[in-house]
């Protein structure tokens, strides 16, 4: 079995450029939502959507929030899917989750804040929106991964290829 895992930032075309190295190989596709799909037919939907990408208030995390028990659905969801076959993963951790597996190549697509929001603007997003929610979505991300995982999602030595589109093109 092979996996390709992608991490992205948001508007780097990084879930395009997944999906299509996917139908390239003819390999299964793994985004959030099919992660979420396969939770729920494992009873853990409720679980996974709890580590949505997002830390948890303040409060939950001190009285109420479990990480462990959450990260070790997500890993049953991940490894679950994993050992239906040769796949590609679009976030979710997976490039942490299947970082020991040698059958694993681990992709970081990114691009300057410049080619992000023009990305954005390209699809009809306003200038101010655009910047907001990518730098929104950049802290979201970058804590979810600090605090479930303890890494640094920035840290190339987690990926084997660093993609900067601002000079590639999708195809």
């Amino acid at each position: 079995m092979n996996f390709i895992t992608f991490s992205e930032k948001m508007a780097t075309n990084g879930s395009e450029i997944a999906r299509g190295v996917s139908d390239q190989l003819g390999y299964r596709f793994y985004d959030a939502e099919a992660i979420e799909s396969a939770a729920q037919e494992m009873g853990f939907l409720q679980d996974v959507k709890e580590i949505d990408e997002k830390v948890p208030p303040l409060f939950e995390r001190l009285f109420s929030y479990k990480p462990e028990i959450y990260l070790d659905r997500l890993n049953s969801v991940i490894y679950e899917l994993a050992s239906r076959g040769n796949a590609v993963f679009l976030g979710r951790g997976s490039y942490i989750l299947l970082r020991t597996f040698k059958c694993a190549l681990h992709i970081r697509v990114i691009s300057s804040l410049k080619k992000r929001i023009e990305n954005l603007v390209g699809r009809g997003w306003q200038r101010d929106a655009a910047i907001e929610t990518i730098r929104r979505s950049d802290h979201e991300r970058g804590s979810f991964v600090k605090f479930a995982f303890g890494v640094d999602w920035e840290n190339p030595e987690l990926y084997d290829i660093v993609l900067n589109m601002d000079n590639l093109t999708l195809d």
